[in-house]
């Protein structure tokens, strides 16, 4: 009885684990282009992978790509902006004070 009980907290334990370590990577991947194409411009998994796109398609996925990472970029705003108008001034000096402590690990937001 005690191996399974320590068993199953032993599953579930890796299956938090596991998650976080998933979603930690995903954030990732979809935070960071992964391929660098000509013109300086930046072609994303999954069209990075195929090998045979034209030019002009190639054109085309970037210019798609930097159209949704600006939108997204303005629904963060609005959405940090909203967030911080529900907070008081001393939980804002606290958020402002763990920013400064903590080093950036991932690109940091423009919009503050």
């Amino acid at each position: 009885m005690k191996s399974r009980m320590l068993l199953c907290a032993g599953f579930a334990l890796a299956l938090i684990v596991g998650s976080v370590a998933l979603y930690a990577a995903d954030d990732a991947t979809n935070a960071t282009p992964t391929h660098v194409t000509r013109g300086g411009g930046r072609l994303v998994k999954p069209w990075s992978d195929l090998k045979d796109l034209t030019s002009e398609q190639t054109d085309k996925l970037k210019e798609i790509h930097a159209k949704y990472l600006a939108e997204m970029s303005e629904i963060r705003a609005k959405e940090k902006e909203e967030c911080m108008a529900v907070l008081t001034d001393d939980q804002k000096k606290e958020l402002a004070d763990e920013r400064k402590a903590k080093p950036a690990t991932a690109p940091s937001d423009s919009t503050k």
